[in-house]
């Protein structure tokens, strides 16, 4: 039916539809271009975020791992600072035994 009218339809009128129709599908492409080009920006936004997560959590990773080296350079210190104190308190041990040995031999 809808052939038969538009065969109907003087030639003019016909041509102005296509060019309607013509003018819509433009509208259509363009709006669609815009939403692409939108998804675009937004997708890049998104990367750039994802990024700059990415380089902190590698700066807090960094940060931590130089804090648990720093904690263990601290305990082996701490461990070498208590190794010097018992050998400092076996020195005084041994100096008060010889100090004594010596005054006995003197008296």
């Amino acid at each position: 039916q809808q052939q038969q009218q538009q065969q109907a339809m003087p030639l003019h009128v016909a041509e102005q539809q296509q060019q309607q129709q013509q003018g819509n599908d433009v509208a259509q492409l363009e709006a669609l271009q815009a939403q692409v080009l939108a998804a675009q920006q937004d997708a890049e936004a998104m990367q750039e975020q994802l990024q700059v997560q990415q380089e902190q959590q590698r700066r807090r990773r960094e940060e931590e791992e130089q804090a648990s080296d720093e904690e263990e350079a601290y305990r082996q210190q701490q461990q070498e600072l208590q190794s010097a104190l018992q050998a400092a308190e076996s020195l005084n041990t041994e100096l008060a035994t010889v100090s004594a040995s010596m005054r006995d031999q003197e008296a």
